[in-house]
């Protein structure tokens, strides 16, 4: 029915946001087992219904800021998933042509609190990024104009660049394409010439 009708998949949605939010839900016994359900919804409604992918990045927001402690209905490692799974939705969402809001939306979950996403959940998502774009298999790289602006104004984060300049960050290479790319990508935009000046700065791009 989600797939069908678009009506069904938006009262889905709002219903998963109502009960993600709700008090009691992070503490239940049910959240390992019945997030992964919802985000595997989310996903399937995003691809079928383009009117209801901002609503599947909210859905995917209010799961990426939920702070879950350890305990015997959940251990780290499952809460990690989680994440990452609401990670891999994100970029999902890029596939699908929402990169310039998704890229607004990680921005600002960054900026209002650095903790929701730990460095390693940011590497893992711009590891993610650099795959869907073709960064390293791909010729020519093409990115709209909208792209680069939003994915330069995340990248310019003192947080991001922190996590990107890592030593152990496998994916340097690829990244510093992406970056040239960027830097040397023409956009009629006095912020963008200040976005490139950063990125040539901040990531020691030459």
């Amino acid at each position: 029915l989600c797939i069908k009708f678009p009506a069904v998949a938006q009262g889905v949605l709002l219903w998963a946001v109502g009960l993600a939010t709700g008090d009691d839900f992070v503490s239940s016994a049910s959240y390992a087992t019945l997030t992964p359900c919802i985000l595997g919804i989310a996903r399937v409604i995003a691809k079928s219904h383009r009117s209801a992918r901002t609503s599947v990045t909210d859905l995917a927001t209010v799961f990426l800021k939920q702070k879950v402690a350890s305990s015997r209905e959940m251990s780290y490692q499952q809460s990690k998933s989680l994440k990452e799974q609401c990670i891999r939705l994100m970029i999902w969402l890029i596939v699908l042509g929402e990169a310039p809001s998704v890229f607004t939306t990680i921005k600002e979950i960054i900026k209002s609190n650095e903790s929701i996403l730990d460095s390693s959940l940011l590497r893992y998502f711009i590891s993610g990024v650099l795959e869907v774009l073709g960064v390293g298999r791909v010729q020519t790289l093409e990115i709209s104009q909208s792209t680069a602006i939003t994915l330069s104004r995340l990248l310019c984060l003192k947080y991001c660049s922190r996590a990107l300049n890592a030593a152990y960050f496998e994916y340097k290479a690829n990244l510093h394409l992406l970056l040239r790319y960027l830097v040397k990508k023409r956009v009629e935009s006095t912020e963008y010439l200040s976005l490139s000046l950063t990125l040539k700065k901040v990531y020691s791009i030459s």
